[in-house]
């Protein structure tokens, strides 16, 4: 996100890959962000729940993988940002 979350900065993917199991979405992070760089995470099939944290205004880039878990609904959620 560019800001924190109460200002609404939802970022759009540069890329997404997806294959049989698995989507990867990939941010490019370059340019000003002068409210900060952060990462927002909602969970619940209405997004009932969020968790939020604001990243290093160094961050480059960020690719956040989605992989379907072992129960319905579930996913392992994987984030690397560099």
């Amino acid at each position: 996100m560019s800001g924190p979350p109460e200002q609404l900065g939802h970022l759009i993917e540069d890329s997404v890959k997806k294959n049989k199991d698995q989507w990867t979405y990939t941010y490019t992070l370059d340019g000003p962000f002068p409210n900060g760089k952060w990462l927002l995470c909602s969970y619940g099939a209405h997004s009932e729940m969020t968790l939020s944290k604001r990243i290093s205004d160094e961050t480059q880039m960020c690719k956040i993988s989605y992989r379907k878990g072992s129960k319905a609904e579930q996913r392992e959620i994987n984030i690397h940002c560099e």
